[in-house]
């Protein structure tokens, strides 16, 4: 199934200093074709912070909160997938 499908909307962490800040990412907040890069890109990406509701119509960015849900970086559910080591029977 395609990465974009379970990913429409996440946070990536602000390069700005001082406290950590999380910015919204969304088609909507960036050209599409730099949403594809980010969402195919080995990178984890934060999808929830406690039980915060986000208004994706409106998202801002998210300080001083603790990640509870993020999306899993590929290469290891690739390497997950690898080490399972599924056989026929």
């Amino acid at each position: 199934m395609p990465r974009h499908v379970f990913t429409p909307r996440f946070y990536r962490e602000s390069d700005a200093p001082g406290v950590t800040t999380w910015e919204p990412v969304a088609p909507e907040s960036v050209c599409r074709e730099e949403w594809l890069r980010l969402v195919y890109s080995d990178e984890m990406w934060l999808t929830q912070f406690g039980s915060r509701d986000i208004d994706w119509s409106d998202p801002k960015p998210i300080s001083n909160a603790e990640p509870t849900s993020s999306s899993t970086l590929p290469s290891l559910v690739v390497r997950m997938l690898e080490d399972l080591d599924v056989q026929d029977g």
